[in-house]
């Protein structure tokens, strides 16, 4: 008996390890950013100048079911916008200005193959004595995949045909994440023919 409950408590602990490799996910458990604290933004949200459509839309998701958790109302700023505040903590959505520096300075870089899939990357990065959080993709939609990928697996809140889950919590912290998701299928949109 006490052998048996060795190997399980083995397993219990290299399973979960084992899917994080098996998925290219890294995600530590000490926080990185607070995006909410007490009710109050702590993070501000970066849109590029020329941002799309859906990299918008992103945005807007991702402000509010952070204000749904925890009632703190996120700001959506353009990268060029001349209020953006020197707040040490910046959550970039797509492409912005800041995106592509540090992707020229390696420090962090968008699936790309193939080119129209869409992968993403969620990641957080120090540089120059800020933390940014990335939310990108190869493609439009893949940024949206990025934002609903933190928002479900990261945040927990589910999303379901019938309605959504939102848990309530007064801090909202993102721990230090290095998600590449590229997917198996070239497309994978829902279409009715």
């Amino acid at each position: 008996m006490r052998t048996r409950s060795k190997w399980m408590l083995l397993i219990s602990a290299v399973f979960p390890l084992c899917l994080g490799i098996m998925s290219g996910q890294r995600v530590h458990a000490e926080s990185v950013m607070n995006l909410a604290k007490d009710g109050r933004p702590g993070a501000v949200v970066v849109i590029g100048k020329n941002a799309t459509p859906a990299e918008k839309h992103a945005a807007g998701e991702l402000v509010t079911y952070v204000r749904k958790m925890s009632g703190a109302k996120l700001v959506i700023l353009r990268d060029t916008d001349k209020a953006l505040p020197k707040s040490p903590a910046r959550i970039l959505i797509g492409r912005t200005q800041a995106t592509a520096e540090l992707c020229n300075r390696k420090l962090v870089c968008f699936p790309s193959d193939p080119p129209e899939s869409d992968g993403f990357i969620i990641k957080t990065v120090k540089n120059a004595g800020r933390k940014y959080l990335i939310l990108g993709g190869s493609t439009d939609r893949g940024t949206v995949y990025a934002v609903y990928h933190l928002l479900e697996n990261v945040f927990h809140i589910g999303l379901f045909w019938d309605g959504e889950h939102v848990p309530s919590v007064k801090n909202l912290a993102v721990p230090n994440v290095d998600i590449v998701e590229k997917p198996r299928w070239p497309l994978r949109q829902y279409i009715q023919e």
